[in-house]
């Protein structure tokens, strides 16, 4: 296990993250430049790692893939800290075919992007249009991100809204679902701490580009049907392309999710929050109750979120339901352990859904073959 520490002026150093050696081989190259650009992404600030509190920067490429590493390092900011929101994955969202705006926000992706997903190349019938950060936050919410942390940026974007392009990527529901848990994030590089090359490459079309978007899983992933880390490929216009502001952001709150560590630093991030985001009204909701579900190609998967206990900002409960968190949490566990019961998972499932949907587009195709061939048979007669 690798601790990170973070160097607070006028106190001790604070943990921050702990992260396991084999997270750490199996993500990246260069273990001490990653290192370092995780905990940029999660504080806001860029510094530098050292061994002990009062020691110089390491030397970041002295360490390869499967060199040791030492147990614990202290990051040194060289500006204040911008910390995330380590609830940032914590909201349950309105499905993006609530206005007119949103209705154009997979058709704006796809023009973008093309027509299956960027990693995997599933068709489009199995890919949704993806907010980065979460669609139930709203405008004010991004415009806040973009202003706390632009400075860090060359360029910045100036204006962006939840709904914008810019805030958007096709992938298939397979990983729109692992990206709203926080279980994979999407790695920009050639970064503040990373070049490309310090991240292994999966190819799937052509070689490596000289920038990158590389599907990562923070958790492990298997399974039948194991999603590989392959790296985005950007088939429609490429323009307005996800900026590092945002991609790094959702980075560090995935990664905080899966290796934050300490009460101090959830203290440190809960007073920020409050500072920089608690203010903010919260967006619009539909009256709608189908409006938190996914509404079918033009939904939003990140946006329908199924984790029970979702609070807005300034802690009070979104409107549609007056149960406790603790009735909540029960029924979701009731439903799970029917699902059990009857021999079924969430995972069994989803892979039912879309065999299902594969089929349905198979004989829609094969529909469409047989009534131009019914055509072409009545011209020539």
């Amino acid at each position: 296990m690798v601790d990170i520490y973070l160097k607070v002026e006028n106190d001790p150093p604070v943990l921050a993250l702990s992260i396991p050696l084999n997270d750490i081989q199996r993500l990246s190259l260069r273990p001490l430049k990653w290192l370092r650009y995780i905990t940029f992404a999660v504080c806001g600030a860029r510094g530098d790692l050292s061994t002990t509190p009062d020691s110089p920067a390491v030397d970041y490429d002295s360490v390869h893939h499967l060199d040791p590493v030492a147990e614990a390092y202290y990051y040194t900011p060289q500006e204040t800290y911008r910390l995330i929101d380590h609830s940032g994955l914590n909201e349950r969202i309105t499905s993006s075919a609530q206005t007119t705006r949103r209705s154009r926000f997979r058709e704006d992706i796809m023009g973008r992007d093309g027509s299956r997903c960027v990693f995997t190349r599933e068709i489009p019938l199995l890919c949704d249009a993806t907010h980065i950060i979460p669609s139930c936050k709203g405008d004010e919410y991004i415009q806040a991100v973009l202003q706390d942390r632009g400075a860090l940026y060359d360029p910045a974007p100036d204006e962006t809204s939840i709904d914008s392009i810019q805030n958007g990527i096709f992938v298939c529901k397979d990983v729109h679902t692992l990206f709203g848990i926080g279980s994979c994030a999407f790695l920009n590089t050639p970064n503040f701490a990373l070049d490309t090359t310090d991240i292994a490459f999966t190819a799937l079309d052509g070689p490596m580009s000289a920038t990158r978007i590389t599907l990562q899983h923070l958790i492990p992933h298997g399974g039948v049907r194991p999603i590989l880390p392959f790296d985005a490929c950007i088939a429609g216009t490429g323009n307005l392309p996800p900026p590092a502001i945002l991609l790094d952001y959702m980075y560090g709150v995935a990664a905080y999710r899966r290796w934050g560590c300490g009460e101090h630093i959830k203290e440190l991030m809960e007073r920020r929050f409050t500072e920089r985001y608690g203010t903010l009204p919260a967006p619009p909701v539909s009256g709608s109750a189908s409006d938190d579900e996914d509404s079918g190609p033009s939904g939003d998967a990140h946006d329908s979120d199924s984790q029970p206990n979702r609070q807005r900002r300034g802690g009070a409960r979104r409107h549609g339901s007056t149960m406790s968190a603790g009735m909540l949490q029960a029924m979701d566990d009731v439903l799970l352990l029917s699902m059990l019961t009857r021999g079924t998972t969430p995972e069994s499932v989803s892979r039912e859904r879309r065999r299902r949907e594969e089929e349905e587009e198979l004989r829609r195709q094969e529909a469409s073959r047989s009534k131009v061939e019914a055509w072409k048979q009545a011209s020539l007669e």
